[in-house]
């Protein structure tokens, strides 16, 4: 009656009746335990509930022959069993996707300390709206709405399980995490489809670690689920009849003999089976390892990949500590962006490929699919991670969408079309996804066509079995053109899901890798096309910038970056009135920081100075080597007028005053003779106008450059 509702209240009443060690062994023809000790000690729970509402609630057989065979009150029990569902989802499932939430939408900033690290509530208006929604997105799937509370079961305490078990991974509490996902396992052996995903984010994080503390957690972890699972299973360990209690729990929990499949599930073997007969053709034994195999091979990729970019990332935490950085490594690795798509990818190849596969195990596939488009909510307001979002929002739509339709033949057995329907209708609705949109874009791609042609044989299959009869021969016609469709949308979504590992891989070694473990090298720019080779700065130099140099002073070694790019041409003088060179970029390389957070200056002040200019300081030098007369006040405010008060007049307006001058502008001779009678001009002006103090200061001056000139001379000899 009314699915596995029957099946759970026996279970209630046998745990409640009968003695432990017979809970794996009592009257296994009339729904026999077939879950692990937690669900026996949740079911444990609740008929002792039963038994203070109603005993007749936890009978070991229906007391009337009626067809529901409880007579009158058939309604009152259904009512306390709907409520145990929603009352074990109001105390884990709803609590944990929460806090799941609240934790991994930055709202709790972790401290420096590397363990058990304290938390501060940060949480935003748009966090709070984006992990609202995201909340409601999970809570309201139609899948785990309607087979916990149509069909009865209690899955969502083990999702929830699986959720908090990654709640505490985002908290840096992996052992408390291990011991939740060993719970999930004990309470629905189904859990075992996310195993490898979990174990491969664990052992990686034990390789990114630094040894020895990568060795001590792995032996912690180990220590912790091995406890968990042996107290879970005490009653059957410790016990005069062990080891056959601990067997005889173990296959009813694996129950091989059920075969490769039961019902009609969109599956591998279903779908080859509508060709092959593949039961026919090799033994249970046969088909069981067949289909380890192939599940195996499905999850590997996904887990190897997942291992080697946690080994990846030990390789560069190991080549930060030889380089002594500074910043201290972070504890939570940055695979855990990684965990919904192996999560994921795993599951769906476990429900792809494995033995003796129910149709409510789609349920798996389906959480980590909504934690995928949790992780793009949150980062939404970010622009970060948008990229693939449209394309995983359309595809996590239309997976829920597929997953509820490949339930419909258990749906309909259960009285549950209406629900369906309306489920089905109300949540794309509620979400903001109208597959109706399809039919309206201006631009049809492959994409959506495809998606078109998928949502209409999901139509014809509906309207087909209301309108067509099924011809004898194939009676189960539309059930296997169900799944069949409903496969081909599943082994997509695995490939999908390889390549969005793939991706997110590389944007963490490729791109994130710098934030994750800071930048411990020297850095340098390299000119390009379109900027100057005097712009090159090298941040490995401490020194300080050189001071201006003037035409008595020793020209400085040029710096390694600058002798190749003037090794073919004549070095220039740096000469007195020649002024830095700015750009845009120039004060912000200049200030740039290192790796430590110190400011490095520039190895050297690029100065560059015109062709006319240096044929003028040359001739102020030869004339003070003969004269021993200091010009550099002169020169200096000589070459200012000639920047400043030369180009004011533009070729046009000399041509139009006079032409004679505008041609010796362009003979270099004529532009020589001009600066010369300038500079004797300013000379004898600045002569007449020179006081007492400053006639001293200048013979000061004076006296200190032939200083000077004469310790260069000694030096050259």
């Amino acid at each position: 009656m009314f699915g596995d509702l029957e099946a759970q209240r026996h279970w209630m009443a046998l745990t409640v009746k009968v003695n432990t060690l017979q809970w794996y062994s009592f009257d296994l023809k009339y729904w026999g335990l077939d879950y692990p000790p937690l669900t026996a000690y949740h079911s444990w729970i609740i008929g002792h509930i039963a038994k203070l509402v109603n005993p007749i609630f936890v009978s070991l057989k229906p007391p009337s022959s009626d067809l529901t065979g409880w007579g009158e009150i058939h309604q009152s029990l259904k009512y306390f069993l709907r409520l145990t569902v929603i009352f074990s989802e109001l105390l884990i499932w709803i609590p944990i996707v929460s806090i799941y939430h609240l934790i991994t939408f930055n709202s709790f900033t972790p401290s420096s300390k590397f363990n058990h690290q304290r938390q501060t509530f940060r949480l935003t208006n748009t966090n709070w709206k984006n992990a609202m929604y995201s909340i409601l997105f999970i809570l309201l799937n139609p899948n785990i709405i309607l087979i916990d509370n149509g069909h009865f079961q209690f899955n969502s305490v083990m999702l929830g399980l699986t959720l908090a078990s990654l709640t505490c991974f985002h908290t840096n509490r992996d052992k408390l995490g291990a011991i939740f996902f060993v719970c999930s396992l004990a309470f629905k052996q189904m859990a075992l489809y996310y195993s490898p995903a979990i174990f491969a984010y664990l052992f990686g994080k034990c390789l990114y670690l630094p040894y020895p503390s990568g060795l001590k957690m792995f032996i912690k972890l180990a220590l912790a689920s091995s406890f968990t699972l042996v107290a879970i299973f005490s009653p059957f360990i410790f016990t005069s009849s062990f080891p056959n209690s601990l067997i005889q729990a173990i296959h009813r929990i694996f129950p091989l003999g059920r075969g490769l499949f039961e019902d009609k599930v969109a599956n591998f073997w279903c779908a080859v089976n509508v060709i092959v007969k593949v039961r026919q053709l090799a033994s249970v034994k046969t088909l069981a390892n067949l289909s380890l195999i192939a599940t195996l091979a499905a999850i590997l990729p996904g887990v190897l990949i997942m291992i080697w970019i946690s080994w990846k990332l030990s390789c560069k935490a190991s080549q930060s500590l030889l380089n002594q950085s500074s910043q201290p490594l972070p504890s939570i690795p940055t695979t855990i962006e990684l965990v919904p798509f192996t999560l994921f990818n795993s599951s769906i190849a476990f429900y792809l490929f494995s033995f003796q596969v129910h149709e409510k195990s789609i349920l798996l596939p389906i959480l980590p699919l909504l934690l995928i488009i949790s992780k793009h909510q949150k980062n939404r307001k970010r622009d970060t991670c948008t990229t693939n979002f449209q394309t995983d929002w359309e595809l996590c739509c239309l997976f829920s969408n597929v997953s509820v339709f490949s339930m419909w033949p258990l749906l309909r057995r259960d009285g549950l079309s209406l629900q369906y329907i309306i489920s089905i209708v109300s949540y794309n609705h509620l979400m903001g996804y109208n597959p109706l949109a399809l039919f309206r874009l201006s631009q049809i791609n492959i994409k959506s066509l495809l998606t078109i042609f998928i949502y209409l044989g999901m139509v014809t299959i509906h309207l087909g079995e209301k309108v067509v009869e099924p011809p004898k021969r194939f009676p189960d016609l539309f059930v296997v053109m169900n799944l069949s469709l409903s496969f081909v949308v599943f082994g997509a979504s695995y490939v999908w899901s390889l390549v969005r590992i793939c991706e997110e891989g590389w944007s963490i070694l490729g791109f994130r890798l710098e934030s994750e473990l800071g930048n411990t090298g020297p850095k340098q720019f390299i000119p390009s096309a379109s900027q100057p080779g005097s712009l090159v700065i090298s941040h490995d130099s401490t020194r300080q910038p050189p001071k201006r140099s003037s035409s008595l002073q020793p020209r400085r070694q040029t710096s390694p970056l600058y002798k190749s790019e003037e090794s073919d041409t004549d070095q220039k003088s740096r000469s007195v009135g020649s002024k830095e060179f700015k750009h845009g970029i120039g004060k912000r390389m200049l200030g740039s920081f290192e790796s430590d957070g110190q400011v490095r200056q520039p190895a050297q002040k690029p100065i560059i100075s015109s062709p006319s200019g240096e044929k003028l300081m040359n001739r102020i030098k030869n004339r003070l080597q003969s004269e021993g007369i200091s010009r550099t006040g002169s020169s200096q405010r000589l070459l200012e007028r000639q920047k400043v008060e030369l180009p004011k007049t533009t070729k046009s307006e000399d041509n139009l005053k006079n032409p004679v001058q505008s041609e010796e502008k362009l003979n270099p001779r004529g532009q020589d003779q001009q600066i010369e009678g300038l500079l004797e001009k300013i000379e004898k002006k600045d002569k007449k106008a020179e006081s007492d103090w400053e006639t001293a200061l200048r013979n000061s001056r004076e006296e200190a450059i032939r200083k000077r000139r004469e310790e260069l001379r000694f030096r050259k000899t």
